[in-house]
């Protein structure tokens, strides 16, 4: 499928929509502009997330959910 038939899809699908909900994430999902990491920023962001762990710098699931209450 040729980019143009991608997009033709992806509209019709957004056409389709109904719930706000989901056209918010949408929104937000463009507005962010997602961009592609490179090779060598993957691995970072993986060595700093490994380090984390080793020196306690994270929260568990339960945490995080106690956390998000309050928001």
């Amino acid at each position: 499928m040729n980019i143009q038939n991608r997009k033709l899809e992806l509209i019709k699908s957004l056409i389709s929509i109904e719930d706000e909900e989901s056209i918010d994430f949408l929104e937000a999902y463009l507005k962010a502009k997602p961009y592609r990491l490179t090779k060598s920023e993957l691995l970072n962001r993986a060595d700093l997330a490994s380090e984390n762990i080793v020196s306690g710098k994270y929260q568990n699931q339960d945490d995080l959910e106690k956390e998000s209450e309050s928001w």
